[in-house]
């Protein structure tokens, strides 16, 4: 596909054809993936995130971390985090790891003084 300033145009079969179509839309439930040969829209279905859970560790004075494996998630990362306001706090993290469509670990370290809630949101 390329645009010449003026107008977009597709190449098929070697020779440019121009996107004559303007205002087309995908159908509802659908997002655009790219243009046909002849110009019209190559749309595809709206793939829906089934299911969603939230997740929360705490770590109390006393301790340094704590941990959580959240299990397999097509995504998931850090809602939120609250910690006590002293001196302190700018030992307090909370970190998400893992990998796209893979087991993903909700983690939090902390001033052994301080208390420290982390949440995260996974989405399957």
């Amino acid at each position: 596909m390329r645009f010449d300033g003026t107008s977009f145009s597709v190449c098929e079969g070697g020779a440019w054809k121009p996107v004559t179509r303007a205002g087309m839309t995908c159908p509802s439930g659908e997002f655009l993936q790219g243009f046909n040969p002849d110009g019209s829209l190559n749309c595809q279905a709206v793939n829906t995130l089934s299911t969603t859970q939230s997740f929360q560790i705490t770590a109390g004075n006393g301790t340094t971390s704590a941990s959580q494996a959240l299990g397999n998630w097509k995504f998931c990362a850090l809602a939120g985090q609250r910690t006590t306001a002293d001196d302190s706090n700018n030992y307090d993290n909370c970190q998400v790891t893992g990998s796209f469509n893979s087991t993903w670990n909700l983690n939090l370290t902390k001033h052994s003084e301080d208390q420290l809630w982390c949440r995260a949101m996974c989405i399957r």
